[in-house]
């Protein structure tokens, strides 16, 4: 998760909590887990696409999960998972 890259971000905009108007398409905001490590997800987001050669494709990139909450100003603290997204066929 380390190599990935910074966020998706084909806008040019600044880093932002999912609920501001002007952030990266890939902000995602926090994830929130149990003393056991479990987490659930779920957004809502019209930012990002699932179709091939669009700019703000998430096919065949990365979602990763960091250690700590953002800091808003794009560092959550080292990479703790990571998997790529892809369709399934």
């Amino acid at each position: 998760g380390a190599k990935v890259g910074g966020h998706l971000d084909p806008t040019g905009a600044k880093h932002g909590p999912p609920a501001s108007a002007t952030r990266h398409a890939g902000d995602f905001g926090d994830v929130d887990a149990d003393a056991a490590g479990n987490a659930t997800f779920a957004m809502t987001t019209d930012s990002v696409s699932l179709m091939p050669d669009r700019p703000d494709s998430i096919l065949a990139r990365a979602l990763v999960i960091h250690a700590r909450a953002d800091d808003r100003k794009g560092s959550g603290g080292p990479a703790v998972a990571c998997g790529v997204i892809a369709l399934r066929e």
